[in-house]
């Protein structure tokens, strides 16, 4: 019996964005204020924030009632899912934190500590049917029972749950929720080698000027990767965020998440596309100033991972400042992972441009220019010494080039970082 948790953090809204009081005083005072995404909240306020009692109607039928603290939920409070699902307990800055008690919508419940949105710390799960399994919780998993009687009481072979997940049944979160059991294992890969990815695209900006081929180019990346000369990555190891999802909650999760699952053998690719600022890369719920991210960050989540390689590529705007189905050849595939698990390794960042340079969009190409030349790279086109392994160097070379001619000079592309000129990136089909 495997019971799966995945995070509410997709239901977490903006509510920063600035649309109109309704009634009352909705900057300090008690009123009600409608959002751009079309929420309503319904309480007091304290510097035009959400502070103290309130009541926010998700766009999507959720609801939160409860206490608020400068714009977040934070305090005791009621999540109520349209699934039927609900979380009863203690909020910090927006996430479950402290004591609760989780329904899910079977009826079935988690009762004890949470911490980022999971049961962290002491805790108890009571099927449906009564039977009950207590127990030390991290991040969902079950680490250890509470005794031997209470692992007798779950009635499931004790193999098969030294590492039991919880899953909340939301299936608003669960498309955009990393899976918390144990990292995919291909045998089909030498040296076990996995390759974790991350990818974000972001085009239809709220508060910024809309991206024409922003989530397209995403969507190709993930395409690429989940073909053989990509590495065939199971979908269980991707992480797609495009647009609504790509919330930057959901996006330091997904960061958080690879960076810990990759173990010393294994590979990390993370793609952003959308804007960005001196600085930092732009979730769809930014203003620019508030809920941004920086790029110093996510370089600490790649720094602080265990992976043998790690592959950092943004078609943004500034991001120099981060200084049809054809049948695989398993034998190439199979090459390709070999050279990854013999390679000694290494961080890269491949950016689109200078610190202080745009990224363009071209309507001849329909994409990014720099992931029009990415993706070409990846498919092959950077191969120039024919092997039909493309190195990180390779693809810097041809994008670089490319880019530089189609833009007359006006954006060149980065490569930074500390690792071997012959890492691979992808392999071309014969």
């Amino acid at each position: 019996m495997l019971i799966y948790w995945m995070s509410t953090i997709a239901l977490l809204i903006p509510i920063c964005a600035m649309a109109q009081c309704l009634t009352g005083n909705c900057f300090n005072g008690k009123g009600k204020f409608k959002y751009t995404n079309e929420a309503v909240y319904d309480g007091h306020f304290r510097n035009g924030k959400p502070h103290g009692e309130g009541i926010l109607f998700y766009s999507n039928g959720n609801r939160y009632d409860g206490e608020w603290k400068n714009g977040k939920k934070s305090g005791e409070g009621l999540l109520v899912f349209t699934n039927g699902a609900r979380y009863q307990g203690q909020f910090s800055n927006n996430f479950m934190d402290g004591f609760g008690q989780y329904t899910f919508r079977d009826g079935s419940k988690y009762e004890g500590f949470f911490a980022d949105d999971r049961p962290n710390g002491q805790g108890t799960v009571i099927q449906t049917d009564g039977t009950k399994i207590t127990g030390i919780w991290k991040d969902g998993k079950l680490l250890s029972k509470e005794s031997p009687a209470a692992q007798a009481e779950s009635n499931t072979p004790d193999s098969k749950n030294d590492h039991e997940n919880i899953s909340s049944t939301s299936p608003a979160i669960a498309t955009n929720r990393p899976p918390t059991s144990a990292p995919y294992k291909d045998p089909l890969h030498a040296g076990d080698v996995n390759i974790y990815a991350v990818i974000v695209g972001i085009s239809r900006y709220e508060n910024f000027e809309a991206l024409k081929y922003s989530d397209d180019d995403a969507y190709r990346i993930y395409a690429l990767l989940k073909s053989p000369e990509g590495g065939a990555i199971p979908d269980q190891n991707i992480h797609i965020l495009i647009d609504e999802s790509a919330v930057k909650e959901n996006i330091v999760r997904a960061m958080k998440t690879v960076s810990e699952q990759a173990d010393e053998n294994d590979v990390i690719i993370c793609y952003f596309a959308g804007h960005g600022l001196d600085g930092y890369f732009l979730p769809i719920d930014s203003d620019g100033y508030r809920r941004r991210i920086p790029y110093i960050s996510l370089r600490e989540y790649l720094a602080g991972s265990r992976a043998k390689q790690k592959l950092f590529m943004a078609d943004a705007c500034y991001s120099g400042s981060l200084l049809a189905y054809r049948s695989p050849n398993l034998n190439q595939l199979q090459n390709f992972y070999q050279q990854l698990s013999e390679s000694r390794g290494g961080t890269a960042f491949l950016l689109s441009s200078k610190q202080a340079e745009y990224s363009k969009e071209a309507s001849g190409l329909r994409q990014g220019v720099f992931s029009y030349f990415l993706i070409e790279g990846l498919k092959g086109q950077a191969d120039q010494n024919q092997d039909r392994i493309v190195t990180i160097e390779e693809l810097y070379q041809y994008i670089q080039s490319g880019v530089r001619k189609y833009t007359k000079n006006e954006q060149n592309p980065l490569l930074a970082g500390q690792f071997q000129p012959d890492l691979p990136v992808s392999w071309v089909r014969n």
